[in-house]
């Protein structure tokens, strides 16, 4: 697998996820259903923070140096779904 194609694997898997997540939320009827919500949705938020400190600690340097500002806007989006992860937790 070349370096691109794993990016787009682990995005691609992310978004599914995201889908799979959105999903069960609504459908869930129990506290039983809801806790294995809480418990899969941590989980996938320390996996997605996991792979977005290794994006800013890897590919932001040297994307920056060759496109100045867009590794900004990519920073942005991360700091944005962090907030929007706390948002959720404290819901959950």
């Amino acid at each position: 697998m070349q370096p691109a194609e794993g990016v787009r694997f682990i995005h691609s898997a992310i978004d599914v996820e995201v889908r799979s997540l959105e999903a069960d939320a609504f459908a869930a009827e129990s506290d039983a259903q809801l806790d294995a919500y809480g418990a899969r949705f941590s989980l996938f938020h320390t996996i997605t923070k996991t792979h977005n400190d290794g994006e800013e600690a890897s590919l932001f340097p040297d994307l920056d140096r060759k496109l100045p500002r867009v590794a900004a806007a990519y920073l942005f989006d991360h700091e944005e779904e962090a907030a929007l992860f706390d948002a959720i937790a404290g819901q959950i």
